[in-house]
């Protein structure tokens, strides 16, 4: 029974998950005497949501305003330009429907050809739009970091502030979002382009395939990245590298909650729900999301950086007692040989 167990145990130290854990960084987080989250992550999440829904509306219209460009651009914007686009240019869709009919199908493709071709350029927009985003994510987490924390947050202030020390950061984060997403989109509208002119190169189902795949790694590697920011002052390479290792660990918890946050997106296919979801987004959708990563990372800290950090310096504490311990040894057995002389 003891064999089993020592078996156990060193198959355990042995694991990815140790092996990986002893690679991190450790340091002691910015917060002051915090209690951990001990009524677990969605309890924590919900119960700040309850009790600061003025606050939390207050940071989503702030943030808003520097998500505003990339929304307006891809649900407002583009609709109109693609319409003027069609009807500038001009092109027959009636084809060869029968007499007093001109055109051809040629017309059809060039339009077809020339409205995807248009997406793939304007679709560029996205990536700029969600670095710029990035700049209110800064302000945004700085002040959800607080929220999880119990600390106290001066709205204005700290969201200003989490910009002026965190914006390049989170704006880097968000190109590197905006580089996947772009990847998907321009990828099937490159991919339409070709169907119409008969096929599609075999290059164009890797790029759509790499880019999903990119992109899904990249944000379930935010979840830990985006909060890590804001609550260690470690050097970026440091956090990245930590962000990486605990991404690996957590990755399917952070896989099963970003799908719960993706579900309601969907209402965004439904022309009726469309406009409820819009509104919930514009008051209080940005706070909420944010809000729920920045509890994960807390969680993903609280479970295992945290624990290691306070494991070491503990074990720092003890070895520093048996130096001394062992000192006063020393001295003791120099005095008593002394005397004996």
């Amino acid at each position: 029974m003891s064999n089993n167990a020592a078996q156990q145990k060193k198959d355990k130290s042995n694991s990815l998950s140790t092996k990986l854990l002893r690679k991190l960084t450790l340091a002691d987080d910015l917060s002051m005497n915090r209690e951990p989250l001990e009524t677990g992550m969605f309890r924590h999440w919900w119960a700040i949501i309850r009790t600061n829904l003025t606050s939390l509306l207050a940071l989503n219209l702030m943030f808003f305003l520097f998500a505003a460009p990339i929304i307006v651009s891809v649900f407002f914007v583009f609709p109109v330009l693609e319409t003027k686009f069609i009807l500038d240019s001009g092109f027959n869709f009636v084809s060869d429907m029968g007499l007093g009919f001109t055109g051809s199908n040629l017309d059809t493709e060039m339009a077809l050809r020339g409205i995807y071709m248009f997406r793939v350029m304007f679709n560029t927009l996205i990536i700029p739009g969600l670095a710029l985003a990035g700049l209110g994510g800064a302000g945004l987490f700085y002040c959800m970091r607080n929220k999880v924390w119990g600390a106290n947050v001066k709205i204005r202030v700290h969201f200003f502030r989490g910009i002026k020390l965190y914006w390049w950061k989170f704006m880097l984060a968000f190109t590197v979002i905006g580089i996947g997403v772009y990847g998907i989109v321009g990828s099937i509208n490159a991919y339409f382009y070709y169907s119409v002119l008969g096929t599609a190169p075999w290059w164009i189902w890797i790029i759509m395939i790499g880019s999903c795949i990119f992109t899904l790694l990249t944000i379930i590697y935010m979840f830990n990245y985006l909060p890590s920011v804001t609550m260690y002052r470690l050097k970026h390479v440091k956090t990245i590298k930590n962000s990486l290792i605990l991404s690996v660990i957590t990755a399917l918890p952070a896989l099963m909650i970003m799908i719960g946050l993706s579900l309601p997106l969907f209402a965004f296919f439904n022309n009726i729900s469309t406009l409820i979801l819009a509104i919930f987004f514009l008051f209080y959708g940005f706070s909420f999301y944010a809000l729920a990563v920045q509890c994960f990372g807390q969680f993903a800290a609280d479970s295992f950086t945290n624990i290691l950090y306070e494991q070491s310096v503990m074990q720092a504490e003890r070895d520093r007692r048996r130096a001394e311990h062992g000192d006063r040894k020393k001295k003791n057995s120099k005095a008593k040989k002394g005397k004996a002389k």
